[in-house]
């Protein structure tokens, strides 16, 4: 499976090649990492954010967290980031339904580096909107956008250069089928630098003859992260062969850790096929792997600490920088990591009380 293309060259590069050729730091493990065999990370919960008089979480789908341990939510049914303190009480809102300054009509992504920076996508009006907290209100300061691109700032270092990201109008044909979306590189000062830098697929989809179409299960993917010193990390997760680039996407470096896949046994690929309905029987029969991804889920920390969600049991495993394996654990079943940072794990519960948020100290 294909996975990234750099601009102005006509080859494509999978991940591993990538790294035969330009490899700067890889573990020497030759044994698979069994988060079985590792010592279990402690976890102690420090408190729920939820719903309250001040506040209420209508559809969380991000979590970040600045220097100083405020935690920011990003609601996009509300239009809203929510801003909680180091204990969780609620701080502020920044944000609201419009289109002038500090209002949005969507909300798509946001980041927070080191200098403390929050930076909004709102893909409805394509334009990254970038606050910064002036005695205790989070004022919009800097707008970035690109006429005529859906460019949303992924990430960003302290010089003001960002790695941006869109997904260009794509019309899938009858099968499997991966989105490609591609990176550029540019700077909050003088906007974009270059186009197309590197392009990677996402989310494998099913589609049918009559044009509708159901995800993949088990379907390989690029999981993507970043780290607040601007640095994006991407993993095709059939396997953890990792590349790490700077906001410039210049390349930094590789690490290479023997997960293995997990077998998904023949009760569980026929659940989740007949799951895909009658539509997309054959074609879950024939695209729907025998083995699971390595990984469903990436975070990085500031200490470049690497946070993955596995398949395995206990299903989260944390690396070091280097690659090398320091801890496994697991969460409560209906909980699922969301953000990790130096000291603190963030992971989310839905259910019929509405969204939470659990909050936990670590020590490594």
């Amino acid at each position: 499976m294909n996975l990234l293309r750099s601009s102005g060259i006509v080859l494509l590069y999978t991940i591993g090649f990538l790294l035969a050729v330009s490899c700067s730091h890889t573990t020497e493990q030759v044994q698979e990492v069994n988060t079985s065999g590792l010592p279990e990370l402690d976890l102690n919960h420090q408190f729920t954010i939820s719903d309250s008089e001040e506040v209420m979480l209508q559809q969380i789908t991000g979590v970040q967290s600045d220097s100083e341990g405020r935690i920011f939510l990003q609601d996009p049914r509300a239009l809203q980031i929510h801003v909680f303190d180091t204990q969780g009480e609620y701080l502020t809102n920044i944000g609201r339904d419009g289109s002038g300054p500090g209002e949005f009509r969507s909300l798509l992504n946001i980041y927070i580096g080191q200098l403390d920076r929050l930076i909004v996508y709102d893909i409805r009006q394509a334009q990254n909107t970038v606050f910064v907290e002036n005695d205790h209100h989070w004022e919009p300061v800097d707008l970035f956008l690109v006429e005529g691109h859906r460019y949303g700032i992924e990430s960003a270092d302290t010089e003001g250069n960002v790695i941006l990201r869109q997904s260009q109008a794509q019309y899938p044909e009858p099968g499997a089928f991966w989105f490609e979306h591609e990176l550029a590189t540019g700077n909050l000062a003088s906007g974009l630098t270059e186009q197309n830098v590197l392009s990677f697929k996402e989310r494998g989809i099913l589609m049918s003859d009559s044009g509708s179409s159901k995800g993949l299960p088990f379907g390989r993917t690029t999981v993507v992260s970043t780290d607040p010193s601007g640095n994006i990390y991407l993993v095709w997760n059939e396997q953890f062969e990792l590349a790490v680039y700077n906001a410039r996407m210049e390349h930094l470096d590789s690490l290479s850790v023997p997960i293995p896949n997990q077998p998904i046994d023949s009760e569980e690929r026929d659940a989740a096929i007949d799951r895909l309905g009658n539509d997309f029987r054959s074609l879950g029969h024939e695209h729907v792997p025998v083995t699971k991804p390595v990984i469903s889920k990436m975070f990085v920390d500031g200490n470049r600490r690497i946070w993955l969600q596995t398949f395995d049991s206990p299903e989260y495993l944390v690396l070091d920088r280097e690659g090398t394996p320091l801890r496994s654990f697991d969460l409560e079943e209906d909980l699922r990591l969301v953000h990790a940072d130096t000291n603190r794990l963030y992971a989310m519960e839905l259910s019929e009380e509405g969204y939470q948020i659990h909050v936990f100290d670590y020590q490594l």
